[in-house]
């Protein structure tokens, strides 16, 4: 079997944190195109956030659960095209490995996000929802996700940016640290885990 490379996508393969990002395009689109239901909705989910203060995770499910339709969130990834990081495509497309593209990014457009990767994707997760419960793609759930689909035994090679993928990091036999914050450096020295650092070029 080929090696397996496994990329994480908000802060690595992108620039950017891309949630916050659909939620504004979204929410103007939806004004622009006058579909009032849907902003309306989209107004008193941000509105009831600030009031309420309710969790990320609550707040992703009842976004996903909106059904915004398909060409919103098609446009929205073709807007996103700008802040790809075009140093991390540039290594990725010269390997022959089996590319996995692993996020918490919602089911909505995470999964149109290969087609602004101008190399295959033989796999992808991103969480979603199933019969009302949201099924997260983040953290240990990426771990057990990879574990599931190729075995205990697997190894791979991961690209990420941030600590919340320290359980992917130390279960990976060689990790890369993409423009990582200090905060993220920090973290994982202190957990003594070994990665290799990689600072692409960031576009603002």
């Amino acid at each position: 079997m080929r090696n397996i490379i496994v990329c994480d996508f908000d802060g690595t393969l992108l620039n950017r944190n891309s949630f916050p990002l659909w939620i504004s395009f979204i929410t103007k689109r939806a004004f622009l195109k006058m579909n009032w239901l849907l902003f309306i909705r989209l107004i008193w989910l941000l509105f009831l956030r600030k009031l309420l203060r309710f969790s990320h995770s609550f707040f992703k499910r009842k976004l996903i659960m909106l059904n915004v339709p398909q060409d919103y969130n098609e446009e929205f990834v073709i807007s996103l095209k700008p802040y790809i990081n075009q140093d991390l495509i540039n290594i990725l497309q010269e390997s022959t490995c089996v590319m996995i593209l692993s996020t918490a990014a919602p089911s909505s457009y995470a999964k149109y996000l290969k087609n602004i990767i101008p190399f295959a994707i033989d796999k992808e997760y991103f969480s979603y929802v199933e019969k009302g419960k949201l099924i997260e793609n983040y953290g240990k759930e990426k771990v057990t996700n990879l574990l599931n689909d190729f075995g205990k035994d697997i190894d791979f090679i991961v690209y990420t940016d941030h600590y919340e993928d320290i359980p992917l990091i130390t279960s990976s036999k060689q990790a890369y640290l993409v423009n990582p914050s200090t905060v993220t450096l920090n973290k994982l020295q202190e957990l003594n885990v070994s990665y290799k650092l990689l600072n692409t070029r960031v576009l603002t």
